[in-house]
């Protein structure tokens, strides 16, 4: 609720919780004209704790996949992206039902492999 958007129960709660944070930044950063771009996200057990790195850039090359629902079929598992709510799945076309669908959640990437690279090397020099 406090992020702006829905959660559904999946196996991937972790992800799910870092898409939402993603997307929460993403919302703030397009109020003010820019498009968000995630370098590095983190999952801690402890506490839980959800870390994401980001970039605001204000350039205005925006990402079409900003931002998207997710679509959890509890009978098939399929767990898919899509621009709007779906009310079947995908796949098996079972009624999904209103508790699985969640967002609008982050669907593009949760790290940038060139700033994971460089935060490697750098360790590794230290």
């Amino acid at each position: 609720k406090r992020l702006g958007c829905a959660a559904c129960k999946t196996p991937a709660q972790n992800e799910l919780g870092l898409r939402m944070l993603l997307g929460a930044a993403a919302r703030a950063a397009s109020d003010d004209d820019a498009v968000l771009r995630p370098l590095f996200s983190h999952y801690a057990a402890h506490g839980p704790v959800f870390r994401v790195a980001a970039v605001v850039d204000r350039s205005g090359d925006s990402d079409a996949r900003g931002e998207q629902f997710l679509v959890c079929c509890r009978s098939c598992g399929q767990a898919a992206f899509s621009p709007s709510v779906l009310t079947s799945c995908g796949t098996c076309g079972e009624d999904l039902g209103e508790d699985a669908v969640a967002g609008p959640v982050w669907a593009g990437p949760l790290h940038d492999f060139n700033a994971i690279a460089a935060m490697r090397a750098d360790a590794e020099g230290r």
